[in-house]
């Protein structure tokens, strides 16, 4: 990776009282134009671009002279969070010539797109057929249907953007028959989740050489419009908690999704959410959807679907659910962090999922991503995995996720089993009742299950499965399976960790947000997954659809900002 070109902003503006006594003169005395100087890049501009306007008060276009400055620094495009939402955005309007600001929480940039896999793709095909029937005709033929026939062109902007990918290939989707053009982060082939990293320096670097400003640490609040409702800036605060007011005339929020807060978990969720977790950063808390609710933005349906992986039960570590934890992530030798080596993608085959009651309550070969939605739901949001000894051995033999170095196994006596790191807890015993006893004399409510229903559970289970009637039983289960029989068996009691929201602001087809009359706010714009409307129940690509809306709206800003 090249040297930067430019020192990122820790989050703190200079007093531009101190730093420029004439906004409109230059160092020798020449004069410029307004908008000259509204081009100027890095710190330079962020000081100096106070002193542009009069003054105002804090949160509104209204003069008032006692108040101070109106800005603290004045853009084209301010750009709320550095996922490939809101960095393509970022970039886009950067590359056309427009003077932009991007917003990040955090000390390093990537959002919720460097807590992945590291594949760019979706997983629904290329065109609207193909999406039809990979969600099964529940998501938007609008959004829906233009994000994955747009998706290719955000893909090859990637590439001619020059960021670091590995060579694109095909790579065969869940939907069979259909194959997805994909990129994957980094510079070597096969490190997944590890390259994040270089992927987004060199974003930052890319961004940088297009004058675009890149503030870190810094908290966006507010939406701040004038008396007409339009769009005119944000309102923030540095690493310091000194407020910031930012002047722009495009505003994109491009937050993520609500996971991280469990007050509107447990609102759209489910009343048992808040005991589910996230895989996410801890920055994905609805800050971006509750500014857009303040200025009048409507919210899109899906409010209830999210897409989660399997990790341990409460009362279990998660890595990274705050913010201190996040910051201060460890990294290995070479410089990597593991996301995904506490959660698990998929369950073994032949296994059942019981609530703590001992009931099954899903059909374990639903859809990957219903499973967890209906976990979500039962008491405590748990889910345990129930299985026997020759199904346990096998699935621990299986690679671990995402490119992670080890075994399913190795990954439980690293990571998951560890009470220094995550402190899940596996329960194995020669009968059921013995598994049902152990797991109860545990005194952890969301290990402990009802016995009775258990036994009942599996037996009944068992004589559906060896009769070959799974569809029949009351939680039918189809696809050819074996029967729970052959101890020891083990019991891996799980909840959902989140790591998307579906529901969210609404928008259009260039990513504008709509008020409560479906008519766009003037200036605003938000990408996926802050944004709603694109999927529903099941998942289609979180990151390809934040960076092609993303697309959409820096496109869109071009346009309106240009045309005026």
């Amino acid at each position: 990776m090249k040297k930067k070109t430019r020192e990122r902003l820790q989050g703190s503006i200079q007093d531009p009282l101190n730093t420029i006594q004439d906004p409109l003169t230059t160092p020798e005395g020449h004069g410029v134009s307004r908008a000259g100087f509204l081009r100027m890049s890095g710190a330079a501009a962020l000081a100096g671009a106070a002193l542009l306007t009069s003054a105002c008060s804090a949160d509104a276009g209204t003069p008032d002279q006692s108040a101070g400055p109106r800005w603290d620094a004045e853009y084209d495009v301010a750009v709320v969070g550095s996922g490939c939402g809101g960095f393509t955005a970022a970039l886009t309007c950067a590359q056309q010539g427009l003077n932009t600001v991007l917003i990040e929480i955090s000390k390093t940039t990537g959002g919720g797109s460097s807590f992945c896999g590291g594949i760019l793709y979706n997983s629904a095909g290329n065109t609207p057929e193909s999406y039809d029937e990979w969600t099964e005709h529940l998501g938007s033929t609008e959004l829906g249907h233009k994000y994955v026939t747009e998706s290719q062109t955000w893909f090859h902007w990637i590439q001619d953007s020059g960021l670091t990918v590995v060579e694109p290939r095909m790579r065969t989707g869940y939907l069979q028959g259909v194959d997805n053009f994909m990129l994957a982060m980094g510079d070597e082939e096969g490190q997944y989740t590890y390259g994040c990293r270089a992927f987004f320096d060199s974003f930052e670097e890319v961004f940088a050489q297009n004058k675009g400003t890149l503030l870190l640490e810094t908290r966006a609040e507010k939406i701040l419009t004038d008396d007409e409702g339009k769009v005119i800036g944000l309102r923030c605060k540095d690493s310091s908690n000194k407020a910031l007011r930012i002047a722009a005339k495009a505003v994109v929020i491009a937050t993520g999704g609500f996971q991280g807060n469990e007050e509107l978990r447990v609102r759209y969720l489910g009343p048992q959410a808040d005991m589910a977790t996230i895989h996410a950063v801890p920055y994905c808390t609805g800050n971006g959807l509750k500014m857009c609710e303040e200025v009048g933005a409507s919210l899109a349906g899906a409010m209830s679907n999210f897409s989660a992986t399997i990790a341990a039960a409460w009362p279990a570590k998660e890595f990274c659910t705050l913010p201190d934890d996040y910051e201060q992530r460890q990294y290995d030798d070479e410089g990597k962090y593991w996301l995904y080596s506490q959660h698990l993608d998929f369950q073994p085959a032949n296994c059942i999922y019981v609530n703590v009651d001992g009931l099954r309550y899903e059909d374990e070969d639903a859809h990957i991503y219903r499973l967890p939605q209906a976990t979500i739901k039962q008491k405590r949001s748990t889910g345990i995995m129930v299985m026997d000894g020759p199904t346990w051995d096998a699935w621990q033999k299986t690679p671990g996720n995402f490119g992670l170095p080890m075994t399913v196994k190795e990954q439980f006596e690293k990571i998951i089993l560890p009470q220094d790191k995550v402190g899940g807890m596996v329960y194995s015993g020669d009968t059921l009742e013995e598994l049902a006893d152990k797991m109860d004399a545990s005194g952890i409510a969301t290990h402990m299950v009802n016995k009775e229903n258990l036994l009942h559970t599996v037996a009944e289970y068992n004589a559906a499965i060896e009769a070959g009637k799974g569809p029949s039983l009351e939680v039918p289960r189809y696809g050819e399976h074996k029967p729970i029989t052959t101890p020891p068996f083990y019991a891996y009691p799980t909840r959902p960790a989140i790591y998307a929201t579906w529901g969210g602001v609404q928008i259009n087809a260039r990513s504008q947000v709509l008020d409560k009359n479906n008519q766009p706010i003037t200036g605003l714009y938000c990408c996926a997954p802050t944004a709603g409307g694109i999927m529903r129940e099941i998942y289609s690509g979180s990151i390809g659809a934040a960076g092609t809306t993303g697309m959409w709206a820096g496109n869109a800003i071009v346009k309106d900002i240009t045309s005026l």
